[in-house]
């Protein structure tokens, strides 16, 4: 466990736990325990601060393990983790904030004796030369992070399944790591060549763009949960909720791409389009919805993932991804401004609008639209497979040109109007 060694008593109004964590007011003592309310200066939120006085550090991870078990409950603290610092055990949580502290206490703050329950082992299915830029099972991140196989390598980063050895819960742990410009040698993360670093330190900072969006949105259902992150090996990892299950996208493709019902295909779009609207609702763009980035967890929740390309429409210093799109669900303005390296086409709420349009036709068809550069050199309009036309209602083609519209100011203008296109539709299938 992490230890800090501080030569003042830190625990009190304005004390530094960990060189990290600001104390502002203490909202619950009791003999046994403390609880702080504190500024965590990494990632730049709001937590608290758990403080055990006479209760066992396996009473407190007891604590701890209540509130991940129930962590998909509306209502219940996000654990973010558990450290030995300034001379104390503690957890460091958040919880929402319309609850009271004697609420969170009573409900969630008791022990639980049975551990979450953990992934140990899992097999990789990468081709040999791609496990050469992976760190291998059984390295230790952190001082507690085991990495137990990796979950999907992409350009700039590789993802990692592990398990947490001091709350024995599994995590996702996301690695910055750009392929064209590092190389591996040994654990560290190397600059591949001098012309190459100004690229690299470029990602850097959107990768940890992608953090502080991220962890904004703690915890919204539909959208992935940040826990911590750290510098190690002369990069960043970002550590994330785990979700078990799979893409839409695989799940499509195990299904040797057999077009989904219209009821099926908004069991999984309707709750993605709640994580979105959450989106919006700050002004971030997601700008790379695709159903690769949509993942059905095996209890049955839908999360969208990846926020690597996401824009923060408030924050004028911002970076923009341009480079990273998808061919087949990019918006047009998104080429338009890939093109050129520069966003010369505004892009909005509409420019995600686009994809979920595109989404939803590769469901609907089992086939996917073209793309929108094809779309714009053609002046060619959108339309069903040959095997399609007339099969599907017209109600559901019309909303998905709608989304697909080549100018935005015609397509649907809001998440909120599009989910209620969808379920008014829905509700004319029944």
């Amino acid at each position: 466990m992490e230890t800090t060694q501080l030569t003042d008593n830190p625990w009190s109004q304005g004390g530094k736990i960990a060189r990290r964590y600001t104390l502002s007011k203490m909202v619950l003592a009791k003999p046994e325990q403390v609880i702080w309310k504190a500024m965590d200066e990494k990632l730049n939120i709001e937590c608290f601060i758990l403080m055990s006085i006479t209760i066992s550090r396996v009473e407190l991870r007891q604590i701890a393990w209540n509130m991940i078990c129930h962590e998909s409950e509306p209502g219940c603290p996000v654990v973010y983790g558990m450290y030995r610092a300034a001379g104390r055990d503690i957890v460091i949580f958040s919880y929402d904030a319309e609850q009271s502290v004697e609420t969170v206490i009573a409900k969630w703050l008791k022990p639980r004796r049975q551990k979450p329950e953990a992934i140990e082992k899992m097999s990789s299915s990468l081709r040999p030369e791609m496990e050469k830029r992976i760190l291998p099972a059984g390295t230790i991140l952190n001082r507690r992070y085991e990495i137990i196989a990796p979950l999907g390598i992409g350009g700039f980063g590789v993802t990692y399944l592990c398990i947490d050895r001091i709350l024995l819960r599994n995590v996702a742990i996301k690695e910055y790591f750009p392929e064209s410009y590092a190389s591996r040698d040994g654990k560290y993360v190397m600059v591949a060549s001098a012309q190459a670093l100004d690229a690299f330190r470029g990602g850097y900072r959107l990768f940890w763009q992608e953090i502080l969006l991220t962890v904004r949105l703690n915890p919204q259902k539909n959208l992935p949960t940040v826990y911590d992150v750290f510098e190690e090996n002369d990069t960043a990892y970002m550590v994330m909720r785990y979700e078990s299950g799979e893409s839409v996208g695989r799940e499509y493709r195990a299904r040797s791409y057999i077009a989904y019902t219209p009821k099926r295909m908004c069991e999984l779009i309707l709750p993605m389009l709640e994580g979105l609207r959450y989106l919006h609702k700050y002004n971030i763009l997601h700008c790379d919805i695709s159903p690769a980035n949509i993942i059905h967890r095996n209890d049955g929740e839908i999360v969208l993932i990846d926020l690597g390309s996401a824009m923060d429409m408030a924050d004028k210093e911002a970076v923009y991804n341009v480079a990273v799109l998808k061919k087949d669900f990019a918006a047009p303005e998104q080429f338009i401004n890939a093109k050129t390296g520069h966003m010369v086409k505004k892009i909005g709420a509409w420019t995600d609008i686009y994809a979920v349009g595109a989404t939803m036709y590769y469901l609907l068809t089992g086939e996917k639209a073209d793309d929108a550069v094809t779309r714009m050199e053609t002046k060619k309009k959108l339309q069903l497979p040959a095997e399609f036309d007339g099969k599907l209602k017209k109600g559901w083609f019309k909303l998905v040109q709608q989304c697909m519209e080549l100018e935005p100011e015609k397509r649907v203008k809001s998440v909120e109007e599009l989910s209620r296109q969808i379920t008014k539709l829905l509700k004319k299938e029944k």
